[in-house]
């Protein structure tokens, strides 16, 4: 994951941050409050919602807008000039949460309005300045993150919840072959594919095709045989250093009919929506399938999971 967050942010001229993950996902980025109950939590499984302003939304998103807050901060031009660390206090004369921060001696002090105590700034303050900043450097992260091209000639993405007729030229790809739990094919091919790419110089594209077997149309499977591929740009691509376990392919243009989803990736939402194609199939007697089932992945692992977006197509021919 860090190998491919580093080729993004090189690909997109931006710095990579490390920040250290701790109560990041327990703390709400709205108001800054952690569950008061020791060993309890507002996450509950993709969820977050904070007992004490109310915010409710997607756990990951709310985590990764907090590492985003501190990596800002951290990475502020010639250092923040502050050490710090989380903590609680048991005095009562203190916030319930506060961010320990090496600012200063003196016991109460007052500076642009911000208020410290024994040189610790209350969150709230500290965090009000730092979410100012990190918004739009979420944003401009996350565009930069949906922004890998697509091949060229390869129309644009199927609008969620939308099925289409859609014509692909023919493309070129490098292609992992994987056996196994089907569940498992993307997260299995994404190293050998990244080494691939990587050594070859080849820039990533997107979406990322995962070819499941064509059976999976008319039942569900969870073991059998997935080709995952990265698509190159053009079809003039030639990769010199091609290793044993990648096939470089020749796919040839093709007709599809296509289903437009923006959501958390999934084996197994990929057999609810190839089922809802099947269906598509059933009243459109006019076209018959034409091969194996697929599904473009079109965002990177760090776009938060309600703003990715994929396609599940089946290509098709005119009777």
């Amino acid at each position: 994951m860090r190998q491919f967050l580093e080729y993004k942010a090189v690909q997109a001229g931006i710095s990579l941050v490390k920040v250290n993950p701790a109560y990041t996902s327990q703390m709400c980025h709205y108001c800054h409050h952690i569950h008061p109950v020791k060993g309890s939590s507002y996450r509950n499984g993709k969820t977050f919602k904070c007992g004490h302003c109310g915010w409710t939304g997607d756990a990951d998103l709310n985590g990764a807008m907090n590492i985003a807050i501190i990596g800002a901060f951290i990475s502020k031009p010639r250092g923040s000039g502050l050490s710090c660390s989380l903590s609680k206090d048991v005095s009562g004369l203190l916030p319930d949460s506060v961010l320990l921060c090496a600012v200063g001696e003196s016991p109460v002090t007052e500076r642009a309005g911000l208020t410290y105590y024994n040189g610790v700034m209350k969150i709230s303050n500290l965090l009000i300045i730092l979410g100012a900043i990190a918004i739009p450097i979420t944003i401009f992260a996350v565009t930069k993150a949906m922004s890998a091209p697509l091949p060229v000639g390869f129309p644009s993405p199927t609008s969620h919840g939308k099925i289409e007729v859609k014509q692909y030229p023919a493309y070129r790809s490098g292609t992992y072959t994987y056996e196994g739990n089907l569940s498992q094919a993307t997260s299995n091919s994404f190293n050998p594919l990244f080494q691939h790419i990587s050594s070859n110089n080849i820039s990533m594209t997107a979406p990322v095709e995962a070819r499941y077997p064509i059976s999976t149309i008319d039942q569900p499977m969870q073991q059998g045989k997935a080709k995952v591929s990265f698509l190159y740009n053009n079809n003039s691509i030639s990769p010199l250093k091609i290793s044993q376990n990648i096939q470089v392919e020749d796919h040839a243009s093709m007709l599809v009919v296509s289903l437009g989803v923006q959501g958390a990736y999934g084996y197994d939402r990929y057999q609810e929506d190839v089922a809802k194609l099947k269906e598509w199939l059933d009243n459109h007697p006019e076209y018959e399938i034409a091969g194996e089932p697929r599904e473009f992945l079109y965002d990177s692992p760090f776009t938060p999971s309600p703003l990715k977006r994929r396609e599940v197509q089946i290509p098709i021919r005119k009777r």
